[in-house]
């Protein structure tokens, strides 16, 4: 995806950020909610929209646009989220 540029005299909207996103995305292609957030993260890195915001927007900006969305975000996260013991003895 090509790297997205925005006005700077507003704070552009979350369905904004994404459509920019979405923009070179071919059709018909699957979208990553994990690479779209961690590009929009990049891009617009002083904007504190939650993750469910933003998955909201791809899922209504890609859906508009026919292209499947993969809801890969979450595995993402898990990889990198430390697992909690459950094999230790309870005190």
């Amino acid at each position: 995806m090509a790297a997205a540029s925005f006005n700077t005299h507003r704070v552009p909207t979350c369905d904004e950020l994404v459509s920019a996103m979405l923009s070179g995305h071919p059709l018909g292609q699957p979208v990553s909610t994990h690479s779209v957030m961690m590009q929009l993260r990049a891009t617009a890195a002083g904007i504190g929209y939650s993750d469910d915001a933003i998955v909201a927007s791809i899922v209504r900006i890609a859906t508009g646009r026919t292209m499947a969305v993969s809801f890969d975000h979450r595995e993402n996260a898990d990889i990198a989220a430390p697992r909690l013991s459950t094999s230790g003895a309870s005190a």
